[in-house]
């Protein structure tokens, strides 16, 4: 009888792909660094390099390359990106915003200017010249001397006229006055005559002088002798109307029993006017100042 030898055929286990991707490459590992000169292990590269850098080349199923590990990592780089980003961002609006603020706060200022004042002594002496415009204005510092350029501007004046009434009565007194011219025959030497020396007019009014003077002697022009004179301004002893006269004659009362009494003498340019005592109306205050307004 035939006897049928039945073996146990164990078929091997299917493999995929993947385990014999794992099988065939099995992970690299990188040999140790030898010692340094010190006789000291160097730390492993590797290894401080794997908590780093991605793994870049790993076998994945089918034989490809897996990057996902890269791409991991990659992102996990780039997401610090945008923090930067915003930081950035926040800080320019800050910067901005308390630009606007200080600008708001500070947008004027007061800027006071006080001029420094000195007093300078000059001296030097100038002469003005009207319409010296071709002339040069500059200061000659050799001599101390300038020319000064001045022109006349005439301005045009309004004359208004306007009635006040006088309700105010005001006590005047008033002396005359004239003019005369005092002539000296006497001498070529010149006379003085001192303050309120008296003259006498033909109707016997007394008339003075209100400063002392002097009359110049006589001078000979062509075989001829000319008197000496000056003119002054004389005044009526008293005020009133009654020294108001025409032109006349005068004398010197002081010279008298003196040969100059006949040589000194005095004849009015002017007539005498202006005299007068009593009471005028004039008006008041108020009226005075509205019609300075006006």
């Amino acid at each position: 009888m035939t006897r049928r030898i039945i073996q146990d055929v164990v078929f091997p286990s299917k493999r995929t792909t993947k385990e014999e991707v794992k099988q065939s490459s099995p992970e690299p590992v990188l040999p140790a660094r030898p010692p340094n000169e010190r006789g000291q292990a160097t730390h492993d590269f590797a290894a401080q390099a794997g908590d780093f850098l991605p793994r870049l080349v790993k076998k994945q199923e089918g034989g490809e390359l897996n990057s996902s590990a890269w791409i991991k990592n990659t992102n996990n780089t780039s997401s610090k990106s945008p923090r930067m980003v915003l930081w950035v961002v926040a800080t320019v609006v800050f910067v901005g915003m308390l630009g606007v603020v200080l600008s708001t706060f500070f947008s004027g200022a007061t800027v006071k200017i006080v001029p420094l004042n000195k007093t300078v002594s000059l001296a030097i002496d100038f002469t003005a010249r009207e319409n010296a415009a071709d002339l040069p204005a500059e200061t000659e510092a050799s001599t101390g001397k300038g020319i000064v350029s001045y022109q006349k501007i005439p301005l045009p004046l309004e004359e208004k006229s306007e009635d006040i009434p006088t309700t105010v009565e005001k006590k005047i007194t008033r002396k005359a006055s004239g003019k005369i011219k005092i002539f000296n025959e006497y001498s070529t030497v010149s006379q003085r005559l001192i303050k309120n020396t008296r003259f006498e007019s033909a109707s016997g009014k007394i008339y003075r002088i209100d400063n002392s003077i002097v009359v110049p002697g006589m001078s000979t022009l062509g075989g001829k002798s000319i008197p000496g004179s000056i003119e002054v301004t004389v005044y009526g002893d008293a005020p009133g109307e009654e020294y108001n006269s025409s032109a006349t004659d005068f004398t010197i009362p002081g010279f008298k029993g003196d040969p100059r009494y006949a040589k000194f003498y005095a004849r009015s340019q002017t007539p005498l006017e202006g005299g007068f005592s009593g009471t005028i109306k004039v008006p008041s205050p108020e009226d005075q100042k509205s019609a300075v307004l006006r």
